[in-house]
């Protein structure tokens, strides 16, 4: 039974997955509070042992994963320093040098520097304790309930101010004498680094205006029944073709298949996904990757996520990733512009993400869905995609228990933050 279970009633039985579509036909089989997203909780109605604790499972085998990272860093330093070059030549660092380079590229930032993001640090820490109630000092915290903390208020910062509390946050958590501080600092720098989800709309820089924030299911099967038609692109048609079953059905975003790894269970009910974070300076930590069980995936789709990973590996070992990123999204695009001309918008491989936590939110509560991607997910009605009809969901990912409960925790923090400030008018 879940821990937030008050009803009283023992949980449903059997292996079918409820789905919460926005006009549901209910079946008769399906319990009523089902119907109810309120009252609805998809712990009770997964077999327990399918609620796996990451204390369950092994960890994924790092020794292979760090030759790929060590091949992403080697690609991005060589980015970083051609964007310098070409910023010296510009004349970015006229006014003052190296006035343009953030304090994480620089090689060392000064004492100045550290203590202002001390004292910074010392103010957020003072602010959860507040609000949180907690009588304690900040030696005698757990660092880790602080960055749940950072991460649920993050909402409401600005994208440079959220900046620097993270940089004054890791400042402050290395400090801190707790056997979870590690953990605590992978995970602020996976979640803490990405764009919340629900708050990046297509005006922003860098993000394509005329690409499709959903996919069409009559669209995705033409497009796959189209792709192996076209001449003298057959590598790259299959390629995009398990591309496509692979991220719509996992939600990963297309840099993430740079460091993934399949682990089959060996009692052979699940099929595990790591997925590592690639900016993560210790890939050891429980905090620098997160899991995903593939066991209710049909032989196809777990097929295309294995040749996709294994493919994304290969590229990262070469130093091709970006360059067949870019073909794949490039061929996607193409084939959608020529068989829907009506449509404004193009797919590509960020398509694919947003379609599966459509998909997701009709089956999982946000909590859920952020497990899933990794990522906050608020889910505001601003930014609700159109979900596929229930029949057509037949890919389920399933996330780890310990991962809900921690995004549970950042979204109720969340709205309570929200709540007290439509009380105080704002």
């Amino acid at each position: 039974m879940s821990d937030y279970d008050d009803r009283g009633k023992p949980p449903p039985t059997g292996l079918a997955v409820p789905r919460l579509a926005s006009n549901p036909t209910p079946s008769p089989n399906v319990p009523a509070d089902i119907r109810d997203p309120a009252l609805f909780y998809p712990e009770e109605f997964f077999p327990k042992h399918l609620l796996c604790k990451a204390s369950d499972i092994s960890r994924p085998n790092f020794d292979g994963l760090r030759k790929v990272k060590a091949a992403i860093d080697e690609y991005r330093e060589k980015n970083r320093k051609k964007q310098h070059r070409s910023r010296e030549k510009r004349g970015a660092f006229a006014g003052d040098d190296k006035a343009t380079v953030s304090p994480e590229c620089m090689s060392g930032a000064t004492a100045d520097t550290l203590l202002v993001y001390m004292y910074r640090g010392q103010a957020l820490c003072a602010r959860y304790k507040h609000e949180e109630q907690i009588n304690a000092s900040n030696e005698d915290i757990d660092p880790r309930d602080l960055v749940v903390w950072l991460l649920g208020v993050r909402p409401f910062w600005t994208e440079s101010t959220w900046r620097a509390n993270r940089i004054a946050a890791s400042t402050l958590i290395r400090t801190i004498p707790h056997e979870g501080s590690d953990e605590a600092l992978a995970f602020l720098d996976r979640i803490g680094r990405r764009p919340l989800y629900q708050y990046r709309p297509s005006t922003l820089a860098g993000v394509d205006a005329s690409s499709a924030r959903r996919m069409d299911y009559k669209h995705f099967e033409k497009i796959r029944r189209t792709l192996p038609l076209l001449p003298h692109r057959n590598k790259a048609c299959s390629w995009l073709n398990d591309w496509l079953v692979a991220g719509l059905s996992t939600g990963l975003a297309p840099d993430e298949w740079m460091l993934t790894e399949i682990e089959p269970d060996k009692t052979g009910e699940h099929i595990w996904l790591h997925v590592v974070d690639s900016h993560a300076a210790e890939m050891g930590l429980r905090g620098s990757y997160r899991t995903i069980d593939l066991c209710n995936f049909s032989a196809e789709a777990c097929e295309a996520v294995v040749k996709t990973a294994d493919r994304a590996r290969q590229w990262t070992l070469a130093g091709s990733f970006a360059q067949r990123k870019s073909e794949l999204s490039g061929l996607l695009g193409v084939t959608s512009k020529t068989l829907f001309r009506r449509t404004k918008l193009r797919y590509d491989l960020e398509s694919l993400q947003h379609q599966c936590i459509a998909n997701m939110t009709t089956i999982y509560t946000r909590e859920h869905v952020s497990a899933l991607i990794g990522a906050l997910f608020i889910g505001d009605k601003s930014n609700r995609h159109q979900p596929w009809d229930s029949e057509n969901i037949i890919q389920i990912p399933i996330p780890l228990e310990d991962d809900v409960q921690r995004f549970r925790r950042m979204i109720a923090i969340f709205e309570t933050r929200r709540e007290l400030r439509k009380l105080r008018g704002k």
